[in-house]
């Protein structure tokens, strides 16, 4: 258990915010809990973090919700951004898009990847928001710079559909920049997001803005179907069919030419 002094400290709280930095032990969390309800607000975030995963304590919406508002509204800028999932989800609150935006929005001004993600998400869906794909793509693009995985599977996915981002006409009619959608599934596929795997295995897979290459299509697909993406397991069983029937075809080809030969 940190002191008082260090929870109240100006570089704990910048600390928060990139959470991997951050370590709690859950299994002491009496005194925690304490400076919370003296009103110390990362003791408060920290505690709220508790109820959310069911760290130390009995997982419970209703008060991780109550803990992440006591600290968003000190200013805690992990606090606002879950405080807007709450809100988002429905969990431990009636659902509000309204209300998820302003606390994402809140987060933002701190320059919080995971919040410029989320309101991205609903400018995409219209959630809280008038729907707008192009403001959804400006917010993926602010987190994934900041290398916020979820937001670079999301913008390449908005690369490869053609939503939101300045189009690039093919010549089957297709709408999308799928050069900029392997750049984005790649950033992502190399943290391990498996269906950024998966895409990528894909655009391999089908000569989507990279060549062709089977041997690495294999390899993004087996990434995401070790992660159980039942998605990657059908695509990699159907390129290794594909890649069968393509060598039956040659010795088929090459045997009907030993005999006429």
């Amino acid at each position: 258990m940190k002191s008082k002094d260090e929870l109240m400290s100006e570089d704990f709280q910048k600390m928060l915010a990139d959470e991997k930095f951050v370590k709690v032990d859950y299994n002491s969390l009496e005194e925690y809990e304490k400076a919370a309800k003296e009103g110390i607000a990362t003791a408060q975030h920290i505690l709220g973090k508790a109820y959310h995963f069911g760290k130390g304590v009995v997982q419970d919406d209703e008060q991780a919700f109550y803990w992440y508002e006591k600290a968003a509204k000190q200013g805690i800028t992990p606090s606002a951004h879950n405080l807007g999932f709450c809100y988002g989800s429905g969990k431990g609150v009636a659902r509000n898009y309204e209300k998820a935006v302003y606390w994402y929005e809140r987060a933002i001004e701190q320059d919080f990847s995971l919040a410029k993600n989320n309101l991205g998400i609903c400018y995409q869906n219209g959630k809280g928001v008038a729907q707008d794909d192009e403001k959804a793509v400006y917010w993926f693009k602010k987190a994934a710079k900041q290398g916020n995985v979820n937001a670079q599977y999301n913008l390449g996915w908005c690369y490869e559909t053609g939503r939101g981002v300045t189009p690039n006409y093919y010549g089957d009619g297709v709408v999308s920049d799928y050069e900029q959608a392997v750049y984005w599934y790649k950033k992502a596929a190399e943290q391990g997001d498996s269906n950024a795997q998966n895409n990528l295995g894909r655009c391999y897979h089908f000569k989507r803005g990279v060549r062709r290459n089977y041997k690495k299509a294999i390899y993004w697909y087996k990434k995401a179907a070790e992660q159980n993406n039942e998605y990657a397991k059908k695509n990699l069983r159907l390129l290794y069919r594909n890649i069968l029937l393509l060598l039956v075809n040659i010795i088929v080809v090459v045997y009907i030419l030993f005999i006429w030969l």
